[in-house]
């Protein structure tokens, strides 16, 4: 049954569902380009991926929360401070918010 918990909204999909679709889509787009990288001895993987996920995340929850950053914050799970810490870092390295999206 869906309902409210502790101010927060239940999932609407099953965890097994969620993890499957997690691992059928970002696991199997993650092998591929660890194996790219990986063949042009590119190093430093970790940080290039994650880098790239969390502005993905970061702009994709602005989207959905039409800008608002408390909103996206609890979206992805993380504290507001959090979040405007990690969107104050993307500034520094030059990725610009517009409009409540990363560009």
């Amino acid at each position: 049954m869906q309902g409210v918990t502790k101010g927060r909204e239940e999932p609407r999909e099953s965890p097994g569902k969620v993890h499957t679709l997690l691992k059928n889509s970002i696991g199997n787009s993650i092998d591929v380009l660890v194996e790219y990288l990986a063949d042009n001895n590119i190093r430093d993987i970790h940080p290039l991926i994650i880098g790239e996920v969390e502005k993905r995340l970061i702009s994709k929850a602005l989207e959905r929360s039409r800008g608002n950053k408390a909103q996206a914050a609890r979206m992805l799970g993380m504290s507001r401070n959090t979040f405007l810490r990690k969107i104050q870092k993307l500034t520094l390295e030059g990725i610009r918010l517009y409009k409540g999206r990363l560009t």
